[in-house]
């Protein structure tokens, strides 16, 4: 995987009272994942990470912590192409609410949802592709 080969670029859609700039957003306001390749996994060096990749679905994940002590964390969960996917994934969304509730400021995640064994073995794209398009 390398960052400077982005495919496409993704739109993260704000409503438009919630719109503020943010430092990984281009002029447009698209963000662009890092896709898999098949290139040979870089040599260690401080500052890289890389993934290997699984079969699951890309996302964005952004975060935002709540904006005072009784607001909500904003979790946004976008598929690659730019579509929302949270309401398809509960579980997940839930887990990153929390998540971004201990945050200092927000985040944006590049990488893959996957399904899970019980003894967390990685299962194919097939245990997720039904909650894909609900």
């Amino acid at each position: 995987m390398t960052r400077d080969r982005p495919q496409e670029k993704y739109e993260m859609r704000e409503t438009p009272h919630r719109v503020r700039p943010r430092p990984w957003r281009g002029p447009d306001g698209f963000v662009a994942p890092m896709l898999a390749s098949t290139d040979v996994p870089p040599a260690a060096q401080a500052g890289l990470i890389y993934e290997p990749k699984y079969d699951g679905m890309r996302v964005i994940v952004e975060l935002e912590p709540p904006d005072g002590p009784k607001a909500a964390p904003r979790v946004r969960i976008c598929s690659r192409n730019g579509h929302e996917k949270s309401a398809q994934f509960p579980a997940v969304s839930d887990a990153l609410a929390e998540l971004a509730t201990r945050l200092g400021q927000p985040v944006l995640l590049d990488g893959e949802l996957v399904a899970i064994s019980p003894k967390g073995v990685p299962l194919g794209f097939q245990q997720i592709q039904g909650r894909i398009s609900l």
